[in-house]
């Protein structure tokens, strides 16, 4: 059973002194469709780790074997005992560091009655499959005693009458509304199985304010400064002053997100949450939604106006507020202009960097058209640039990119004269190719001009991102790992990589991949394979069609994605699930596309 879909766009807006970015096309959308049921899902993007008190993933060019042991470093999850009645619960009880949040917009839709998908984390209890379940009866209470409104769903009452085999043998409680952070809940469900009396209450609690949202914070900033090391900026540290301002316009930005025509770079004194302090960060700030730590520094360096602010060499504090929100996953504020510049050591920061690897091959989609005359419907490479000191004078420039046999990319010069983007001011040369760079290459950049009324020049090369065996290896183990750690959560035994699937994942990501803005790979598209397209096989349409798919800003985001809905987290629960396959391909521009074959009995 598959969705129809379509994919929507960003929505970006740019003021002279702050920039916005609402994160949906290329990173907050995934299409899915798992085993028993499609979903259209619009998820938060966290890390694995970000949100649970899991400990993230070690890296590995290895997945785990089913007898990996429960060595994951740091706190342990609470791991709940076996399932003696073969009923499988998550949250399971006593567990610790659960979302608060529902991530919304999954189809078919588990809570069809709910505004805008925005409503609390599913509790779920999954009962062999040749159990006959009725007369379900589910109840969710808070740490006061007080019963919290909840859409209860079961076998008998399915969640989305439209596709009752979605449901497969589980009761579902989800609350209307998200769960309160730090709080405690007790789920009690009852039903007859198999015209047996069978009842189950259990406990668990939810992250923190802060345990949520410390941990993105930090990794956003270790993140932006991998980039800044790269470029030869030197470090910058969360500044705690500066960062208050900066989370509560976070909040207020959460608080009032569905609100039509709000302004991302200002507060309305009308709506819950503003705050001067709020309103003032606001109006200088870089404001993302939609994506992670990762995918937001990302975006951060891929875009020409934030790139010019966050790799300021002359930058050492930053301010950085982020709020979890159910349907855009987190709403980031960044400051970088609130604290006094020192004088920067360098007299150009080179971006990408000499030498530096990994590089995207394209322009982040949905951004502004950094190309005022682009060749045909081409989508414009990533942007290469070298930034000056605030005022300082350039020009007479010349820029130049080429290929590893020496031949001209034919690009964009961008100056602060005819700068690439207009009403966005500029304080460096840019260099945008035409088209989006060949994966795995190396390019080299020449560079020369008046800089400061004195002659200037640099050349230097970098290397465009491809995902080596290593690295794909790498994606595996860390999902795998993921996935098994949520199984030993719920008391079932981890599960192996099957290589063999594996290969048809990774054959059917890779189609994708190629053919992104074809028609045919949109909604339904995605889960088949046109043989009229580049890429298409047999091993490949297979794993389409009984796969979970989902396009993904940061690596790591999918399990956790897909363990926060309903009908997929089932699958992956699954006690008889004793393999998987899996791959993890990289897109041009920013994020992943994740296929996971979680189809049992294989």
């Amino acid at each position: 059973m598959h969705v129809s879909s379509t994919e929507p766009s960003y929505r970006t807006a740019a003021s002279p002194s702050g920039l916005t970015r609402w994160l949906s096309a290329a990173a907050g959308l995934a299409v899915l469709a798992a085993v028993g049921g499609g979903m259209f899902l619009l998820l938060p993007h966290e890390s694995v780790g970000e949100r649970r008190g899991l400990p993230p993933p070690a890296s590995a060019s290895a997945a785990p074997s089913v007898d990996a042991d429960d060595k994951n470093g740091g706190d342990k999850p609470r791991r709940s005992p076996a399932p003696s009645d073969g009923v499988v619960i998550y949250p399971v009880d006593g567990q610790e560091g659960v979302p608060t949040a529902f991530p919304g917009h999954e189809v078919p839709d588990p809570i069809p009655e709910a505004k805008g998908g925005v409503a609390g984390y599913p509790a779920t209890a999954t009962f062999p499959p040749q159990v006959a379940v009725r007369k379900a009866h589910a109840t969710l209470l808070d740490a006061d005693g007080g019963e919290v409104e909840a859409w209860a769903s079961s076998p008998q009452e399915p969640a989305d009458p439209r596709h009752p085999r979605a449901q497969q043998n589980t009761i579902c409680l989800i609350a209307k509304k998200p769960l309160a952070p730090g709080r405690s809940y007790t789920v009690s469900m009852s039903a007859e199985s198999d015209g047996k009396k069978w009842a189950r209450e259990w406990k668990f609690t939810t992250a923190s304010a802060d345990d949520g949202v410390r941990p993105p914070i930090d990794a956003f900033v270790k993140r932006l400064n991998g980039y800044r090391t790269a470029a030869g900026a030197g470090p910058v540290i969360a500044d705690a002053a500066l960062s208050v301002p900066c989370t509560a316009h976070a909040r207020y930005m959460e608080r009032n997100f569905d609100q039509k025509n709000l302004n991302w770079n200002d507060e309305d004194r009308d709506l819950p949450g503003a705050t001067e302090a709020g309103r003032s960060i606001a109006r200088r700030s870089l404001v993302d939604a939609g994506g992670g730590a990762e995918s937001s520094a990302d975006w951060c360096v891929a875009s020409l106006p934030a790139r010019a602010m966050v790799l300021d060499a002359g930058v050492r504090n930053v301010g950085v507020g982020a709020a979890a929100h159910a349907r855009a996953g987190y709403v980031w504020v960044i400051d970088v202009q609130g604290a006094p510049r020192e004088p920067p050591a360098m007299e150009a920061v080179l971006f990408p960097g000499p030498d530096q690897r990994d590089v995207p091959t394209a322009y982040p989609s949905g951004e502004q058209q950094p190309v005022p005359d682009p060749d045909d419907d081409a989508r414009p490479g990533y942007a290469i640039t070298a930034l000056f000191p605030p005022r300082t004078a350039v020009a007479d420039v010349k820029a130049q990119l080429t290929d590893e046999d020496g031949k001209e990319v034919k690009a964009y010069v961008s100056t602060p004269a005819h700068p690439a983007i207009d009403r966005s001011p500029q304080r460096g040369i840019g260099l945008v190719p035409m088209s989006v760079l060949q994966a795995g290459a190396k390019y080299t950049v020449a560079m020369s001009a008046k800089v400061g009324g004195e002659p200037w020049a640099r050349t230097w090369s970098f290397h465009t991102a491809d995902d080596s065996d290593e690295a794909e290896a790498a994606y595996a183990a860390a999902a795998m790992e993921s996935l098994n750690t949520y199984r030993r959560t719920a008391g079932l035994a981890p599960v192996a990589l099957d290589e063999k699937r594996s290969k048809g994942c990774r054959l059917h990501a890779k189609y994708l991949v190629q053919n992104m803005d074809q028609p045919a790979v949109q909604g339904l598209g995605m889960h088949e394979e046109d043989s009229s397209l580049r890429g298409t096989t047999a091993e490949g349409k297979r794993a389409g069609r009984v796969s979970v798919i989902s396009r993904e800003p940061d690596a790591g985001a999918a399990v956790d994605a897909w363990i926060d809905t309903l009908f997929h987290r089932v699958p992956l629960l699954d006690p008889d699930l004793k393999t998987v396959g899996y791959a993890c391909v990289r897109l041009p521009d920013q994020g992943y596309i994740c296929v996971m074959d979680a189809e049992p009995g294989m």
